[in-house]
């Protein structure tokens, strides 16, 4: 799913159904993790965005996660 362009922040995603579509990322797409929703949004000035969301194995319990590492 994922084709990196070769520089930061630009990603170029692949659907089956629509074909390419160029992006800037705001974080990287982590190897594991499961795509749970896509939804692509036109904007006013015929922009469209797509926001992806997921699901990381790896995201630790709450009970786990220290609150003095946390950000306010």
């Amino acid at each position: 799913m994922d084709s990196h362009t070769g520089q930061a922040g630009n990603v170029t995603v692949n659907f089956s159904q629509i074909g390419d579509f160029h992006s800037d990322s705001h974080r990287p797409l982590p190897n594991d993790a499961d795509i749970i929703e896509v939804v692509f949004k036109k904007q006013k000035m015929c922009n469209w965005t797509v926001d992806i969301a997921v699901k990381c194995p790896d995201k630790p319990a709450v009970e786990d996660i220290d609150v003095e590492e946390t950000v306010d």
